[in-house]
């Protein structure tokens, strides 16, 4: 049971009513994680622009889902992860990819530069070495590219967190956690 309200569609009022009229007409659905945003608007409107902003950047779906992948996997986010291996292989990811994505590697050595940036971002709190740069840059990621993996880090953090300190019941297939 979720340790914090989550609301619905029918009981929202105001500007959250509209962003959640906003989501339910894009995606179909309200999801827990997006009931759990809304007890305020800010919360909710924050993750549906940063979203938007991050998605007509230069990371494409699949690398922004590589990262959700690694980022939910480094904080122990059962639902991001269960979220965002559905979300990850409507965007054309294989299962044995995101498995690798999730231990911060792939079979594609950019990618592999990627998610080992991202988990490694989030393991010491953005304090890299030198050394994860070099790699980035050894395998074409742009400085552009660097800041942007840091906002989808900063994006999945957030609902990594707030999946934690609320604990909505996860409402995508589950998919256990590669440490447990």
């Amino acid at each position: 049971m979720a340790r914090m309200n989550l609301v619905e569609h029918e009981q929202a009022t105001g500007r959250t009513r509209e962003a959640l009229d906003k989501m339910k007409k894009k995606t179909g659905q309200i999801k827990n994680i997006v009931k759990l945003m809304a007890n305020s608007h800010v919360g909710l409107e924050a993750y549906m622009k940063l979203n938007e902003v991050l998605a007509s950047g230069s990371l494409d779906t699949p690398t922004r889902e590589r990262v959700a992948l690694a980022v939910g996997e480094q904080t122990g986010c059962q639902y991001c992860v269960s979220a965002h291996t559905l979300i990850g292989k409507h965007a054309g990811l294989s299962a044995d990819e995101m498995v690798e994505n999730r231990k911060g590697s792939s079979s594609d050595p950019k990618m592999a530069a990627i998610v080992r940036f991202a988990r490694e971002a989030v393991a010491t709190n953005g304090h890299v070495q030198d050394t994860v740069l070099e790699d980035l840059r050894a395998n074409g990621v742009t400085d552009a590219e660097i800041v942007e993996v840091i906002v989808a880090v900063i994006l999945n953090l957030y609902t990594n967190l707030l999946n934690h300190v609320g604990d909505p019941e996860i409402d995508f297939p589950k998919v256990s956690l590669l440490s447990k």
